[in-house]
């Protein structure tokens, strides 16, 4: 037992290293622990000083949409486009037919006007006609008496007067004659062309089907087509085929590939209190996406009020409505065109440090003073005067 001895080595050697290993753990987390601070404290320098240098507002990008609405109430046959699809200045968009033309048809109550109209001058053409035989006899008859006149004349029983009543007479006998069978050539002439007008609009034939009809069977007369305005891509298609559309209904809607005709440009959301920072002079930043930003100057503020969209109303603020700013792109820059888009959310950075350094100011109106304005000042000073030195008396 006095020989045996208690060897610690090996435990201390542990706990050794132990220690070692919790210091070097406890080392690499501080250095960890640091190094997080230290990415904080940049961020937060960086997010501090880019509130300094930069004001940012959200906004949009505003572009003409052009909406193609019905005339009047229609029937659409045939919608010939499909949406995204790119379309040339004339092509065909879709095809319709008025609904009155064909409802009116089956109204037992409504006669075409062209049919009216037609028969007025059938009514006018044998009215005319009738005259003519009177007239032809009538003028036999004065014919037969200028004769007669003029035998008398020629054996001295008469003189020339009543000769020369009848030849004016027969001239204006002659002259309604002609005209009254000009007439009948005009009426008939007007006819003809009234027939081939309803013949082309589908006269004499079966009636124009209704709607959702069996048998949708249109005569060309009666089919009108829309067409593309400009050369414009389809970016919505509110009708399909066989469909009715009332008047003024958007029947689709074409997005112009002329941006420039489409008054395009970037609206922006501005606070009352952060106004002060449009007198920037420098060009405003863009921002489409982390990897897209465009440049743009400020055409006007204050061009009218909006709502902020809720989505993008602060909690730390009671300001519900923001006034409006315009800016126009700078020319010669590369956009991709899903950019152009109507309403395409985007935001709008200006430099703050050139708005107080080198201000641009903003237009300033003078409030005018108002007529008799003066008067009306003086004459309440005076009958405050007056009031006052009662009221010592």
């Amino acid at each position: 037992m006095n020989e045996f001895q208690y060897n610690g080595t090996p435990q201390e050697q542990a706990m050794a290293d132990l220690l070692k290993t919790q210091s070097h753990r406890l080392a690499r987390q501080q250095i960890v622990f640091a190094l997080i601070f230290l990415l904080v404290i940049v961020l937060a320098a960086y997010y501090i000083v880019t509130r300094m240098i930069w004001a940012t507002f959200d906004g949009y990008i505003t572009l003409d949409e052009n909406r193609i609405s019905a005339v009047d109430d229609i029937y659409i046959l045939k919608v010939n486009k499909e949406m995204g699809e790119v379309v040339h200045k004339g092509d065909t968009l879709y095809s319709y037919v008025l609904l009155g033309n064909i409802v009116n048809q089956y109204d037992p109550n409504i006669l075409p006007s062209a049919v009216k109209e037609t028969h007025d001058m059938e009514v006018q053409a044998k009215l005319a006609q009738q005259e003519i035989p009177v007239l032809r006899t009538r003028l036999a008859e004065l014919k037969k008496q200028k004769a007669s006149e003029s035998s008398d004349i020629y054996y001295g029983l008469t003189d020339n007067t009543k000769r020369n009543a009848l030849d004016a007479e027969i001239a204006e006998v002659e002259e309604e004659l002609r005209k009254q069978a000009k007439k009948v050539e005009i009426y008939a002439q007007a006819k003809n062309t009234t027939y081939n007008f309803m013949s082309r609009r589908g006269a004499g034939r079966a009636n124009a089907a209704m709607p959702y009809s069996n048998t949708s069977i249109y005569n060309p007369g009666l089919i009108h087509y829309c067409c593309a305005p400009a050369d414009a891509y389809i970016s919505k298609i509110n009708a399909s085929d066989k469909t009715l559309v009332f008047k003024s209904e958007e029947v689709m809607v074409i997005q112009h590939t002329d941006y420039a005709d489409c008054h395009l440009g970037v609206i922006a959301y501005v606070p009352n209190d952060m106004v002060k920072y449009m007198e920037s002079p420098d060009d405003a930043d863009i921002i489409i996406n982390k990897d897209l930003e465009l440049k743009a100057k400020l055409q006007m503020v204050g061009l009218r009020v909006e709502e902020i969209p809720k989505h993008l109303q602060s909690n730390f603020s009671h300001d519900a409505n923001a006034v409006v700013a315009v800016f126009t792109l700078n020319p010669n820059q590369r956009v991709p065109a899903w950019v152009m888009s109507n309403r395409l959310p985007v935001r709008i950075r200006v430099n703050k440090i050139g708005a107080m350094l080198n201000p641009k100011p903003l237009p300033m109106y003078t409030v005018p003073v108002g007529k008799n304005e003066n008067v009306k000042r003086s004459n309440r000073f005076s009958s405050d005067t007056n009031n006052h030195q009662e009221q010592k008396k």
